[in-house]
């Protein structure tokens, strides 16, 4: 049974079998069906060691032992995957997730596999952001195109100077913090 209370001016915590002048009270019969879970998800997920296509997710064990192990998902929706969705097997409490896009937002998800029945809902979703991939040379970017406006939007690999330099735009190469500028 629960109670919900409603006292003008009272003060909290308001005792639930008091009597006041001003206000509202319902009482609610809470009903809970069904069987509870016996296989419960892990916790505290954390994704480290982010490269641009691949990142380590890890996480605690389950208070289930799952005897099949665990699954996990990465997706860039944050959608929670559907229940019936396969992920992709771990053993342990660590999965290394490859081919990941480079600049993108990701989600990871990771459940429990008690049994070939009996599966934990989807914890998560954990957010990270891969970061930008290395260029490969040789590599040609006409940066003096009309696409590079100072109105443009720029990937986030790039960034430009807002406003320009007083000598226009110029392109670096760092390595180390040593910077080649104006020569190109």
């Amino acid at each position: 049974r629960m109670r919900v209370m409603q006292w003008e001016g009272g003060s909290l915590p308001l005792n639930p079998c008091g009597t006041f002048l001003w206000g509202s009270v319902e009482d609610y019969t809470v009903n809970i069906f069904g069987v509870p879970p016996t296989c419960l998800p892990p916790t505290n997920i954390q994704v480290t060691n982010v490269l641009s296509t691949s990142a380590d997710i890890t996480w605690t064990a389950s208070t289930t032992t799952p005897s099949l192990g665990y699954e996990y998902i990465v997706n860039t929706t944050g959608t929670p995957p559907a229940f019936t969705a396969a992920g992709t097997p771990a053993t342990g409490t660590t999965a290394n997730a490859t081919g990941l896009a480079p600049n993108t937002l990701h989600y990871a998800f990771v459940r429990s596999m008690c049994n070939a029945n009996d599966s934990s809902v989807w914890n998560g979703p954990v957010a990270f952001l891969t970061p930008c991939a290395p260029f490969t040379a040789p590599y040609t970017e006409n940066f003096d195109g009309p696409t590079w406006a100072v109105t443009t939007t720029y990937d986030q690999c790039w960034t430009v100077s807002t406003p320009p330099p007083a000598f226009g735009y110029r392109w670096q190469v760092e390595t180390d913090n040593t910077g080649s500028s104006n020569t190109g």
